[in-house]
C-alpha cells in the first residue's frame, strides 16, 4: 500500500508540472474557448481549421476539435500569419487572423465567438459534429433534436426517455429508476452533472428526467469501456453539462399542464456573470385523488430545482457555482388492501468549479462538491400473502469531493489529460425487516460508516495516422476501508477506412466501491447503498466492445452495429433469507457472486425528409452466479432483457404542426414466483394439514413482455411565443405490471394472482410559453 500512496502523492502533487513540462515544444501554441456570441455558451465539438498565410486555397494546415468546455489548443505552430476558421453545427463560420511572427509570447490565448444561424435539417447529416461523434467508440451524444422528437406525457423534453430509445439501454418497468445499460444494474452507471456524481439520477420510472433539458448543454452516454478520467462504476457513464445561461438578455419559458408545470429563467447577472434557474412540479397524485378515489394505482409526486451562476473572470478564467435538488414521494393507493407503503428520496448537490487557461496554454479545472442523498422506504403487508415480507430503511449519504484536472497538448498529434480526486464519504444507515418506532428514532440504531477514496488518472489521445486514433490511459484507485488498491487500464481506437465508414473498439477494467443492495423478493424500491469494507470487496469488471458505423453522404441515413462482452466479479445481493423481523443491516446479510453480459446492438436513423426518426434493437444476455443463491446455479437477474426494441417517428404534415410517436418493446422481467402448492401433515398433537408452496428457480418466472405506444401533437405557430401540445401516454392502455404477487383470499385461503400497474392510458394537454 505504501508504494501506491507514494505514487498517488507524486501524481497528485505534480499535475501542474505534468502539463507545463510536457508543453515545452518548438514554435507557438494557440489556445482558447469557442463560445456563442450572444449566449456565451461553450461550443463543444466545433472544428477549428488552421490555415497558413491564406484561406483561399481551401487547404488547411491543421485541424482540431473543441472539448466539452469549448476549449481548443493548437501546439507547435511555426512563425507566420494564420487564419483560424471555426465551423460548428447551428453557427455561422467564425474567422480570426493572428500573426505569430511579432508576438512576444509563445503561448497565445485566442477566444472566438460564433454567431447563431438557422440551418436546414439536411445540413445536420454532414456536419463536423456528427463526424466527431464517430471518433469515440460506444458513445451516444443525445442532441436536442432527438429529445424534441419524442412524445412526453408531461410536455417536457425528456433526456432519460430519449436515452432509453438507444440500443443497449432499457428500463426494467415503470417503477424503476435509472438506466440499465448493457445488462448492468442502475448503480453501475456513473451519472455526472457538471462532473459531480449523482446516486439517483431519475424520477420514478424515468417518467420525467431529473434534469430539465432546457438547462442542459451537452448529453453523452458512454456505454462501453470508458476513458480513464471516469471511474467508480463498473458499466457506463452518463455525462451531462449544464448551460451557463444567456449573456444577451433576460428570458424564460413556462410550461403549464394537467399533471405538471415548470419554469425556466436565464439571463445576465452583472457585467461578467450569467445565471440559469429551472424548477418543476409534478402533481399526478392530486389528479388521482379526484379522478379515482379507490384506485389500486400508487400515488406519486415530485419537484426539482436546477440552478447555475457563471462568472467570466477574464478571457482565460471561468468560475461557476451550481445547485441541484430533487424530492420524490411514492405511496400506496387507497384501493390497495394487501399492503401499505411510503417511499421517498431526495438529491442535493452543491458544486463550485474554477476553469483557467495557464500561461502555457493548458486547461486546468478545479472543483469542490457536496452531495447528499436520502432514501426512505417503509413497506408492510396488511394481510397474508404467499411471500409476506415487510421492509424498513432510512439512509443518508454525504460526500465531500475535491477534484483537479489538467488538459494539455504535448505534441501536435497528442491530447493528454491527467488529474486526481479525493472523496470523503459519510453514510448513515437504518434497516429492519419491519418498521419499529423506537428503532427509527433511536440514534444508537443508526449505523455510521466513514470512507476515504483517492483516485489519480492519466490518459492520452493519439492521432496515429490521418485515419486512425488511439486513446490509452491508466486509473489508480485507493479505498481506505478495505485498503483496496486498483489499477485499471483503458484502451480504445477508431479507424476510418473511408466512404463514411468507421470501425471502433474499446477495452478496459473498472472498479466500484459502492454497492446498491436491493431485495429480490420485493418489486417496490428498497435501495440501500453499502460501501466496501474489509469483508465486502469492491466490484470489478472487464469489458470489451467492437463496432462499425456508416454515415451516408448522399442519403440522410446513419447506421451502426456493435457487440460487447462484460465480465463482473464481487457483485453483492441479499441472501435468500434476510433474517428475523428485528434484523438490522449487517454485512452478513449479503452474499457475493459473479456475472457476465454480452449482446449485439443495431441502430438506424433517418435524419431528414418528411419523416425523421430511428430504430434501435438489442439482443442481449445477462447471467449471475452466487454460491448461496439459487442452489449455486446460474440465473438471469431482473436486468436481463433478451429483446429490446425502440421505434421513434416524427413528421411535420403542416407548417405549424408536428406529430411524433414512439413505441417501446422489451422482454418481460424475471421474478421468483410460487408455481405450485402441496399439503403435508404438520407433526403435533392434532396432525393438521398445512399448505406449502413450491417456488420457481430465482427469477424463473417472467412478467408479460413490456410494450407501450406514446403520441405527441404540437402546434407551434411561427414567430409566436407559445406552443400548445397534446400528449397521450400509453395510447392503447397496455397494462404493464411492475408487481405480480399471490394473495390469499380471505374467504377460503385460496391463492389469487394479482398485478400492480402504475401509469395507464393518460392524455394531457398543456401550453409552453417563451418570453
Amino acid at each position: 500500500m505504501k508504494y501506491f500512496l507514494t505514487l498517488f502523492v507524486i501524481i497528485a502533487l505534480t499535475i501542474p508540472a505534468l502539463g507545463n513540462n510536457f508543453s515545452e515544444s518548438n514554435g507557438f501554441k494557440v489556445s482558447g474557448f469557442i463560445k456563442g456570441e450572444k449566449t456565451g455558451e461553450p461550443v463543444a465539438g466545433a472544428a477549428v481549421f488552421v490555415f497558413r498565410d491564406t484561406v483561399i486555397s481551401g487547404v488547411y494546415y491543421r485541424v482540431v476539435t473543441t472539448n466539452k468546455f469549448g476549449f481548443y489548443s493548437v501546439p507547435e505552430l511555426p512563425e507566420g500569419i494564420y487564419y483560424f476558421s471555426v465551423k460548428a453545427l447551428g453557427y455561422d463560420t467564425g474567422l480570426e487572423k493572428i500573426s505569430l511572427r511579432d508576438s512576444a509570447h509563445s503561448n497565445i490565448v485566442l477566444n472566438i465567438s460564433l454567431t447563431r444561424k438557422d440551418v436546414q435539417l439536411r445540413e445536420v447529416v454532414i456536419s463536423e459534429n456528427e463526424e466527431d461523434e464517430l471518433r469515440q467508440p460506444g458513445i451516444d451524444r443525445i442532441s436536442k433534436r432527438k429529445v424534441e422528437a419524442l412524445p412526453s406525457a408531461s410536455g417536457e423534453r425528456e433526456v432519460l426517455r430519449a436515452l432509453e430509445t438507444m440500443p443497449g439501454v432499457t428500463q426494467a418497468n415503470e417503477i424503476s429508476r435509472g438506466l440499465y445499460v448493457r445488462g448492468g444494474s442502475p448503480d453501475q452507471t456513473l451519472t455526472l452533472l457538471d462532473g459531480v456524481p449523482l446516486y439517483n439520477p431519475a424520477h420514478l420510472g424515468n417518467f420525467i428526467s431529473t434534469f430539465n433539458t432546457e438547462a442542459l448543454q451537452d448529453i453523452r452516454l458512454i456505454k462501453g469501456a470508458f476513458p480513464a478520467e471516469f471511474g467508480g462504476r463498473l458499466g457506463s457513464v452518463l455525462d451531462l453539462r449544464m448551460r451557463a445561461g444567456s449573456k444577451e438578455k433576460f428570458s424564460g419559458k413556462l410550461v403549464a399542464g394537467l399533471i405538471n408545470s415548470s419554469v425556466h429563467l436565464e439571463g445576465p447577472f452583472g457585467d461578467k456573470s450569467t445565471f440559469i434557474l429551472s424548477g418543476r412540479g409534478f402533481y399526478y397524485d392530486l389528479i388521482q385523488k379526484s379522478a379515482d378515489k379507490n384506485s389500486l394505482v400508487p400515488r406519486y409526486n415530485f419537484w426539482d430545482l436546477n440552478s447555475k451562476i457563471t462568472y467570466n473572470a477574464s478571457n482565460s478564467q471561468v468560475i461557476s457555482f451550481n445547485g441541484f435538488y430533487t424530492r420524490d414521494k411514492l405511496y400506496n393507493g387507497p384501493g390497495n388492501k394487501d399492503s401499505n407503503f411510503d417511499i421517498s428520496w431526495e438529491n442535493l448537490v452543491l458544486n463550485g468549479n474554477w476553469m483557467r487557461i495557464s500561461t502555457r496554454s493548458n486547461l486546468f479545472t478545479t472543483s469542490f462538491s457536496f452531495i447528499r442523498y436520502k432514501f426512505y422506504s417503509r413497506i408492510n403487508d396488511l394481510k397474508s400473502t404467499v411471500s409476506s415480507s415487510d421492509h424498513y430503511s432510512n439512509t443518508t449519504l454525504n460526500d465531500l469531493i475535491f477534484r483537479s484536472d489538467v488538459e494539455f497538448h504535448p505534441l501536435e498529434n497528442h491530447k493528454a489529460k491527467a488529474g486526481f480526486m479525493m472523496s470523503y464519504h459519510l453514510y448513515e444507515l437504518i434497516y429492519s425487516n419491519q418498521y419499529n418506532y423506537y428503532l427509527a428514532n433511536d440514534p444508537s440504531s443508526r449505523i455510521e460508516i466513514n470512507s476515504l477514496e483517492a483516485v489519480a488518472f492519466m490518459q492520452d489521445n493519439w492521432k496515429a495516422a490521418d485515419n486512425l486514433m488511439i486513446e490509452g490511459g491508466l486509473r489508480f484507485s485507493y479505498f481506505k476501508d478495505n485498503k483496496f488498491i486498483g489499477i485499471d487500464p483503458r484502451l480504445s481506437f477508431s479507424w476510418f477506412p473511408g466512404g463514411g465508414f468507421s470501425i471502433n473498439g474499446a477495452a478496459g477494467s473498472s472498479s466500484q466501491f459502492m454497492h446498491l443492495m436491493v431485495r429480490n423478493d420485493m418489486s417496490l424500491p428498497t435501495d440501500i447503498w453499502y460501501p466496501s469494507n474489509e469483508n465486502i470487496e469492491p466490484g470489478r469488471a472487464w469489458q470489451v466492445s467492437l463496432g462499425a458505423d456508416k454515415n451516408f453522404k448522399d442519403i440522410p441515413y446513419y447506421f451502426s452495429l456493435a457487440g460487447y462482452y462484460k465480465k463482473m466479479d464481487n457483485l453483492y445481493e441479499y441472501k435468500d433469507a434476510p433474517g428475523g423481523i428485528d434484523e438490522i443491516l449487517d454485512q452478513d446479510l449479503f452474499t457475493s457472486g459473479q456475472g457476465e453480459a454480452w449482446g449485439a446492438e443495431v441502430f438506424l436513423e433517418k435524419r431528414s425528409g418528411l419523416f425523421t426518426g430511428w430504430i434501435g434493437y438489442t439482443l442481449s444476455w445477462t447471467r449471475r452466479k452466487f454460491e448461496l443463491l439459487n442452489n449455486g446455479e446460474e440465473f438471469y437477474p431482473k436486468y436481463d432483457r433478451r429483446h429490446d426494441f425502440s421505434l421513434v417517428l416524427s413528421m411535420k404534415p403542416l407548417e405549424y404542426l408536428v406529430v411524433s410517436v414512439s413505441w417501446k418493446y422489451a422482454s418481460g422481467a424475471g421474478i421468483t414466483m410460487p408455481i405450485g402448492q402441496y399439503s403435508m401433515t404438520n407433526p403435533g398433537v392434532t396432525d393438521e394439514y398445512e399448505t406449502r408452496f413450491d417456488f420457481s428457480e430465482r427469477n424463473g418466472y417472467h412478467l408479460p413482455d413490456y410494450h407501450r405506444l406514446d403520441l405527441n401533437i404540437s402546434w407551434n405557430p411561427v414567430n409566436e411565443p407559445y406552443q400548445v401540445f397534446l400528449n397521450i401516454y400509453n395510447l392503447y392502455n397496455r397494462k404493464n405490471p411492475f408487481v405480480r404477487y399471490m394473495s390469499l383470499r380471505e374467504t377460503d385461503n385460496v391463492p389469487v394472482l394479482k398485478d400492480m400497474n402504475l401509469f395507464p392510458f393518460m392524455p394531457t394537454i398543456g401550453v409552453r410559453y417563451e418570453f
